[in-house]
């Protein structure tokens, strides 16, 4: 076999005098930068690439741009830097590196690709979460592959892949609910109550995992919940509403935003639904208004598109924190005025009180930069 030849070097970024002279000797530098990533994944040297794709985008916000924030704002800059992160993903699926290439596919949506980029991104991201064996966040970044690229066979192919694995999952976690029912005992009891029971303790410990910051713990329990037989049927709306809500906050601590969107979207259509009907159920312990800006900031994720949806979103955040009003920190010991108080409710006071704060509304401008043409005013 022919020995690798090393692509030569990329060029050190510009200096400041050479960018005051020529603004766009900064594209030059990234997109050499991107090229010798190209020919190391050619020659099959993944782990080099990845270095050369990170380091180009990372060279180019430290050297060029005040911040990365600027740099992000800066269409010529962003879409090569889109490119960079998705090909550094590519790599990590080439060495069964999943977990990073979902991290890089999160970095590359932060650059806003659009196109034939955005679906390349959405298809990496979701192969990768399928790997590590996130099929409730693998089936909506592919199934928005497949809405932009329906004839896409990759992406085709992939979703086909994930929907038989979220169906393995069901059938899988419907078996463990009714391993150890009996149902001999009792003409009375059904599964469906059994089922029910069941999801219900689940939900429980999900939302105890949550309070404590374990969200890759609290994720999985609340989607069992969702795919259970006992949050199924009018009966299971409430279980649904609940199970929608702590997988959404979970899945946005951990960064994923797309199946955060989606999860957090249903929520507030099933508790739309529970109202209408006159159903009863149970306020979620972190409060309505920290998913609805949690939504907001996810939507907003998910690219310039989605973006008047997510002021949407947030108008409505600040409508619910009004309604809400001032929320108090349970810091009383348990007992006082004859009131027990659990410290999962403390915590949970506590996440109520930052949502509806003064300061949570004054950084909505810090946390999401929207552009001067786009008002939050109602």
């Amino acid at each position: 076999a022919a020995a690798f030849l090393a692509p030569p070097p990329p060029p050190p970024p510009p200096a400041a005098a050479e960018l005051e002279a020529d603004p766009e000797a900064k594209y030059r530098f990234v997109a050499a930068y991107k090229a010798a990533g190209n020919e190391l994944f050619k020659a099959g040297k993944y782990a080099w690439a990845i270095r050369t794709y990170t380091g180009a985008v990372d060279a180019l916000s430290r050297h060029c741009y005040p911040s990365r924030e600027r740099m992000l704002w800066d269409y010529f800059a962003r879409v090569p830097c889109a490119q960079c992160y998705s090909n550094a993903a590519l790599c990590a699926i080439k060495l069964a590196d999943h977990a990073h290439a979902a991290a890089l596919c999160e970095h590359a949506m932060e650059c806003r690709p659009e196109d034939g980029d955005l679906t390349k991104v959405l298809l990496r991201h979701g192969q990768a979460r399928l790997e590590l064996g996130e099929v409730d966040a693998a089936l909506p970044l592919l199934q928005r592959a497949a809405d932009k690229e329906p004839t896409n066979r990759a992406v085709r192919a992939e979703l086909l892949r994930a929907k038989a694995a979220a169906k393995a999952a069901a059938k899988e976690a419907d078996a463990h609910v009714f391993r150890h029912v009996d149902l001999s005992k009792s003409g009375l009891t059904s599964r469906r109550e059994a089922a029910a029971e069941e999801a219900e303790g689940q939900l429980e410990r999900a939302f105890a995992s949550l309070l404590d910051g374990e969200d890759a713990q609290a994720a999985p329990l609340f989607q069992a919940v969702l795919r259970s037989k006992g949050s199924g049927g009018p009966s299971g709306a409430p279980q649904r509403l609940a199970a929608s809500y702590g997988a959404g906050v979970a899945a946005y601590n951990l960064g994923r935003h797309a199946e955060s969107a989606a999860l957090l979207a249903t929520f507030f259509e099933a508790k739309a639904a529970c109202e209408a009907e006159g159903r009863d159920y149970t306020a979620p312990p972190l409060g309505t208004p920290l998913a609805r800006f949690y939504l907001a900031h996810s939507t907003y994720a998910l690219g310039r598109d989605r973006w008047p949806v997510a002021a949407d979103h947030l108008r409505a955040y600040l409508r619910e924190v009004e309604l809400a009003g001032p929320q108090r920190v349970l810091n009383m010991p348990n007992g006082w005025q004859g009131r027990a108080i659990s410290e999962g409710e403390r915590k949970a006071s506590r996440f109520r009180n930052r949502a509806c704060s003064d300061e949570a509304r004054s950084c909505l401008s810090e946390t999401v930069p929207w552009p001067q043409d786009m008002s939050l005013a109602a």
